[in-house]
């Protein structure tokens, strides 16, 4: 596995700059697939890349392609909150501290 290891890596390396999330996920996910058993850890240890990683992108390569080609990078509701909807005081607190002709300027 010796070259094959050398060539995943080089591929991996050449592709991994140009690519979104979900097209790293697909593409690792299609190269432990290829390995058939134990693809996922030897796909993990040779790009550095977590083992739950390849196995999502594997199981969205299974998916109906109308699925995965629906534009979206993240499933609705993935990545962080907006502070003002985790802190409801901070909207107020942060109006407060604006001066009121800054804000007839800024929100008019």
């Amino acid at each position: 596995m010796n070259d094959s290891s050398n060539s995943l890596q080089k591929r991996y390396a050449l592709v991994s700059p140009f690519l979104d999330e979900k097209q790293r996920r697909l593409f690792l996910g299609a190269e432990a697939s290829t390995f058939g058993y134990g693809g996922v850890s030897y796909v993990s240890k040779e790009t550095g890349v977590s083992r739950q990683v390849i196995a999502q992108g594997m199981k969205e390569l299974q998916e109906d392609p109308e699925i995965r080609n629906s534009g979206r990078i993240r499933k609705e509701g993935g990545g962080r909150k907006r502070r003002v909807d985790t802190d409801p005081s901070l909207q107020g607190d942060l109006e407060r501290m604006i001066d009121p002709l800054t804000q007839l300027a800024l929100f008019t």
